[in-house]
């Protein structure tokens, strides 16, 4: 019972190790940071709402460059906007682009549907386009583009504690997301806002003296970490709180 306790001591013990090594190779693996650009006053009245519409969704390594499906990334993005836009201002409401472009444009546009600004206000040229709007409460719309790049490869070395140390890969992934605010009630651009996190993904080999260990995973939710902070933008930009 004794060389077992022994044994699970210093399980325990190299665990710690292991989680303090990763942890200081995490550390400060994401960083966000966010901008606005005001061109007109926003308000939003009880029970009107903000639609999002993802324009692009591109991804590049290494220099090259490649649009992603837009219909499964635009819900994604849409519910992130939405959940953290609702708890920067509560009573915020959100549609999906799908949704939008059910209850504003209905069978009335065929082909491609409207992606970008330009696209958005010319619509608001269209004297049927208006009454849905007007019927819907649809207040806003947040056309998102989104463009997420990462570097070459690079090799890392980390030290931990007591005899514990790693080697492993990592590379820069960079996410930009940038939102223009169309304004479909006063047909006009109201303003811009941009939301950029980096960080360093790869994969970690923990060592212990001489002995290597199950390599761990190291993530950098760029864009999730973007998205989130250009959703709590976005609540406070229409709510005219960022002023």
């Amino acid at each position: 019972m004794g060389h077992w306790n022994l044994w699970v001591g210093w399980i325990r013990l190299v665990g710690g190790l292991c989680a303090s090594l990763v942890g200081a190779a995490l550390s400060g693996c994401t960083t966000v940071a966010t901008y606005s650009d005001r061109r007109f006053p926003t308000e939003t009245l009880l029970g009107e709402k903000f639609a999002v519409v993802l324009q692009q969704h591109e991804e590049c390594r290494a220099g090259d460059c490649r649009d992603t499906s837009i219909g499964e990334a635009e819900n994604e993005f849409s519910a992130c906007l939405a959940n953290a836009a609702s708890r920067e201002v509560p009573g915020l409401m959100a549609v999906a682009g799908t949704e939008f472009r059910r209850l504003a444009l209905g069978e009335a546009v065929g082909g491609q549907p409207p992606r970008t600004p330009a696209e958005l206000m010319q619509l608001l040229h269209d004297t049927e386009f208006r009454q849905r709007i007007n019927a819907t409460r649809l207040r806003y719309v947040v056309v998102l583009s989104v463009v997420t790049s990462e570097a070459s490869l690079e090799q890392r070395f980390s030290r931990g504690h007591y005899g514990t140390w790693g080697i492993g890969n990592e590379w820069k992934r960079t996410s930009k997301l940038s939102a223009t605010v169309v304004d479909l009630k006063e047909a006009r651009e109201s303003g811009l806002l941009l939301a950029g996190s980096s960080g360093k993904p790869g994969l970690l080999l923990p060592v212990v003296l001489v002995v290597p260990l199950p390599p761990v995973p190291l993530f950098a939710a760029t864009e999730s970490a973007a998205c989130e902070s250009l959703g709590r933008a976005v609540a406070r930009f229409l709510s005219q709180r960022d002023t």
